[in-house]
């Protein structure tokens, strides 16, 4: 009898220390409120890339990988010598900069003519000010260039089919509107991204006016079991929403966009 009475009271003792331990790890912390700050700061220093699939309505597009870089700072000493090289090779002593690169392969039908190849890279400030911005996009024999510079404020513009090409350069400044611009030059400026709204990434002063987001503390069901992750929701210009989740440790796991665009990490086929 005494051992009955102690195997029960050991099982409810498991029972409410797993419920109060549920609890602590999701029922209170989920959708609590997250400092944006801290989220984009976890992305942007991610150890890993995310190699994320494409889908439309369901259909499967292609696959992007995305990778985030820590750019180190050249530091020099008193002396005035970089002292960078005698750094320990994959540590990094001081930030200067971020790098984010997009890479990857989307075919938009059947059709051989209809496969693209993706290739964009962002380079950021400390501070998250955008310094660099440069995208390619091929088709076949044809591509498309779009390389945008901070410290001249400068647009270029290419295009290239076979022996045909052209390219112009502009001033940021002297672009009323820029999106259209691209428009008329065969570029694509998906859902009326100019570039001057590239100035800054979410989460920083330049986009108050334009972009709001918000970072909580959810679950993503992965299977059976539930991953604790960042859910981060993005307005821009009161007409685009963005739903991104995010891993504790800065990795993308899915992205929902508009018109039932869908990305996906390729390593939880279950999401």
């Amino acid at each position: 009898m005494a051992g009955r009475a102690f195997l029960v009271a050991v099982t409810a003792f498991w029972m409410v220390m797993n419920v109060l331990l549920w609890r602590s790890e999701y029922g209170s912390q989920a959708s609590s409120s997250v400092p944006i700050e801290s989220v984009w700061e976890r992305i942007l220093t991610a150890a890993d890339s995310s190699a994320m699939q494409v889908y439309h309505h369901g259909q499967l597009l292609g696959i992007l990988r995305w990778s985030p870089t820590v750019i180190e700072s050249a530091e020099v000493n008193t002396n005035g010598i970089d002292n960078t090289s005698s750094r320990i090779e994959g540590m990094i002593q001081k930030a200067g900069g971020y790098r984010m690169e997009l890479d990857g392969t989307l075919q938009l039908s059947g059709e051989a003519s209809q496969r693209f190849r993706v290739h964009s890279t962002l380079e950021l400030s400390t501070n998250r000010v955008w310094r660099e911005f440069d995208t390619v996009v091929q088709q076949r024999r044809t591509s498309w260039h779009v390389g945008l510079s901070a410290a001249d404020e400068t647009i270029r513009l290419a295009w290239q089919d076979g022996e045909a090409k052209t390219e112009q350069t502009f001033r940021l400044a002297d672009l009323s509107n820029p999106a259209l611009l691209l428009e008329g030059l065969g570029v694509l400026a998906p859902l009326g991204l100019a570039p001057r709204a590239l100035m800054e990434v979410p989460g920083t002063r330049g986009w108050s006016d334009r972009l709001k987001s918000t970072a909580v503390n959810d679950t993503l069901r992965i299977g059976n079991a539930r991953l604790r992750v960042y859910r981060i929701q993005v307005r821009f210009v009161e007409r685009f929403d963005a739903v991104l989740f995010i891993s504790r440790a800065g990795e993308l796991l899915k992205i929902e966009l508009p018109d039932q665009i869908r990305l996906v990490n390729s390593a939880f086929p279950n999401l």
